[in-house]
């Protein structure tokens, strides 16, 4: 087995096709034998300033020792690099380097990438590893995968209610797993069950970025509101601007958040009061 893989799926990545990547990922670490993972996550791009060194910026940092040194314990350490294509080029340039000096018995590394990695990182891991890739999920997959699911666990869906799923999680399998992990112990699952149960999404991800910006954590809420600007929320579109107010409203947000103005608390405290959006009316599956 290889010691440097890509699990490389969509760019933009939902996040079913991201829980795919991840879950791929932690699979090949188990193959590998890594007895412990070392976890890095790449800021965005332009998210944080270049470290000490000039060259790296401090999220990107750990990964010069985790791939220099493995394990503390002897055995094979894993380095899992998230959200790798937003490494920027002189940060892909010194991984190769690292890559080129490191030893594949002790360190075995997994780059976790949406959409493509830095052109130089890419030739390397074509040249000495392996590239995996995980493919857009499409509506009809995400129905093939819920049914499977329904009969791994057991459960008891009426149709209507399987139609209802899919309508208010679309392709979001990993919004939908959530879903199914509550229902999981019914003794039947109705369509009224799953409009009571899920109005909005089980995971709100309007919260977490405002978790982020109240914690001054630029790089995760400029993901987060990207996540759930992008791809990351199923309802309507005109429930999103009710949430977020305005566009306007929505470029003040990254503006104190680029520029860690004293005024992001504020902002955030406007967000958790916003009105929230009524779900619609179910429509009869």
């Amino acid at each position: 087995m290889k010691a440097i893989f890509a699990v490389q799926g969509p760019s933009g990545a939902a996040p079913g096709e991201r829980q795919q990547m991840l879950e791929r990922s932690r699979r090949l670490l188990e193959q590998a034998g890594a007895s412990e993972t070392v976890r890095i996550d790449v800021p965005a791009r332009g998210a944080e300033e270049v470290g000490e060194g000039g060259v790296l910026r401090s999220g990107v940092e750990p990964l010069v020792p985790a791939l220099q040194s493995g394990s503390l314990f002897g055995d094979r350490l894993g380095v899992e690099v998230v959200d790798a294509q937003s490494l920027q080029k002189m940060e892909a340039d010194v991984v190769v380097e690292l890559l080129d000096r490191m030893d594949p018995e002790a360190v075995f590394v997994v780059f976790v990438t949406a959409g493509s990695l830095p052109s130089s990182l890419a030739k390397k891991v074509k040249a000495v590893g392996e590239v995996i890739t995980v493919k857009k999920i499409r509506e009809q997959d995400a129905n093939d995968w819920l049914f499977a699911q329904i009969k791994n666990r057991n459960l008891r869906v009426r149709p209507d209610a399987v139609a209802a799923l899919l309508r208010k999680f679309g392709s979001d399998v990993a919004a939908m797993a959530q879903a199914l992990d509550q229902l999981t112990g019914l003794e039947e699952v109705t369509i009224d069950e799953v409009n009571v149960r899920f109005a909005n999404r089980p995971d709100e991800p309007i919260w977490h970025y405002a978790d982020a910006v109240s914690a001054g954590d630029v790089g995760q809420a400029l993901r987060r509101l990207s996540d759930f600007l992008v791809h990351g929320h199923p309802l309507r579109s005109e429930e999103h601007t009710s949430e977020l107010q305005s566009h306007s409203f929505i470029s003040y947000a990254v503006f104190c958040l680029k520029k860690k103005s004293t005024r992001s608390p504020r902002m955030v405290r406007s967000i958790a009061s916003a009105p929230r959006a009524s779900p619609r009316p179910s429509v009869p599956a």
